[in-house]
């Protein structure tokens, strides 16, 4: 199921103490049993951070801009959010800093504006604000918005779609990724102080101080459908695998060209970026987008680099189990794409329990 709404249906503030500070890395790191496996799996997620593959790709991926992070920036964030929990949703969350604290978070204001400025042209651009490693998506300012995006994409389909599991699970998805995008510093500091992505992420970095090394990252906001977004699979620098990103939802177009689709990705992968990686990790997972000037024939495309991530089993396998099919994933000899050939019957059972309820109240 998509990040995005396994996250959404978490995104509330929860009482957090002592205890879980110490051992949050517990969670994250099951399977990791000893000190030297957790090292390597942490130095696995600095690798891929967004600093060390950006210039590398620049040229085949969006225009992205970026600022420090300073040590005390991190600090800043691991401090507060573990208190947003003790206080009334409805009290101002800034209430929790100092005066010298709230000095620092209008200078990041400040900075965050000027760089977004940059971006926007006219009242419809907005930009994708993350840090190095991972974005926001699991915060509640991003879920106070998205009913009212979901509704407006449910109510631009015909009575018979809207009562279509597929394209209502299509509106959620395009209202995840719509709940994204901001056009102001002020927007991005409070989702950030209030994820807990964020506060795990920091922490991590924090504790890998020799490689600290986090970054505010400004990105274009780029629309992209949402049955052509995919997740390649890197093994000794060879694409061993592909996947549809989004693998819930149904898509005729995505099934009536995919032997295209493949071709298209692999000779992207091959020819535009295998070779600007040579000086990179030689595993890592992918992600793209396609475009086409033609929504139905696909007849002109573009393909684009989304972001990287680590070759782990905590990195969504998407259509691939990491249990089961490792061995495909990490063949040099065979290659697989797979994506959602049918619609699944029963689809809103996949859904966590808050947007399933959601989708029954319409």
């Amino acid at each position: 199921m998509s990040d995005f709404l396994k996250e959404l249906s978490n995104a509330k503030l929860r009482r957090v103490n002592r205890d879980e500070i110490k051992d949050f890395s517990d969670p994250i790191l099951a399977g990791f049993i000893t000190k030297d496996s957790i090292d390597a799996y942490q130095s696995n997620v600095l690798d891929c951070n967004f600093e060390n593959w950006y210039e590398k790709l620049k040229d085949v991926t969006f225009r992205s801009e970026y600022f420090p992070i300073d040590k005390e920036h991190a600090e800043l964030f691991i401090k507060i959010y573990p208190k947003l929990g003790l206080i009334n949703e409805k009290s101002d969350w800034k209430s929790l800093f100092t005066i010298e604290e709230l000095n620092i978070l209008k200078e990041l204001e400040t900075k965050l504006d000027f760089i977004i400025n940059k971006f926007i042209r006219k009242p419809s651009d907005y930009v994708f604000v993350k840090t190095s490693s991972r974005s926001a998506k699991d915060s509640p300012l991003a879920s106070k918005i998205f009913k009212e995006i979901y509704d407006n994409y449910l109510n631009e389909l015909n009575e018979y779609e809207k009562n279509s599991e597929n394209e209502q699970v299509c509106c959620l998805l395009k209202a995840s990724f719509d709940c994204l995008k901001v056009n102001k510093g002020s927007q991005v500091l409070e989702m950030f102080f209030k994820s807990e992505r964020i506060y795990q992420d920091m922490l991590l970095a924090l504790e890998k101080i020799n490689r600290f090394n986090e970054n505010f990252i400004i990105r274009e906001f780029v629309q992209i459908d949402i049955d052509m977004e995919f997740r390649g699979f890197v093994f000794n620098r060879r694409l061993t695998a592909l996947s549809q990103y989004n693998y819930l939802i149904y898509s005729k177009r995505l099934n009536e060209h995919k032997d295209q689709i493949e071709c298209e990705l692999k000779n992207f992968f091959y020819n535009q970026v295998m070779h600007k990686l040579e000086n990179f990790i030689e595993n890592y997972i992918i992600d793209f987008a396609v475009f086409s000037n033609d929504h139905n024939k696909l007849l002109h495309f573009k393909c684009s680099v989304i972001e990287l991530n680590p070759f782990l089993e905590t990195t969504d396998g998407a259509l691939f189990s990491w249990e089961h099919e490792k061995n495909i994933l990490q063949s040099c000899d065979g290659f697989s794409f797979r994506i959602t050939e049918r619609s699944k019957p029963g689809i809103k059972s996949m859904l966590p329990q808050d947007l399933r309820s959601y989708i029954h109240s319409k």
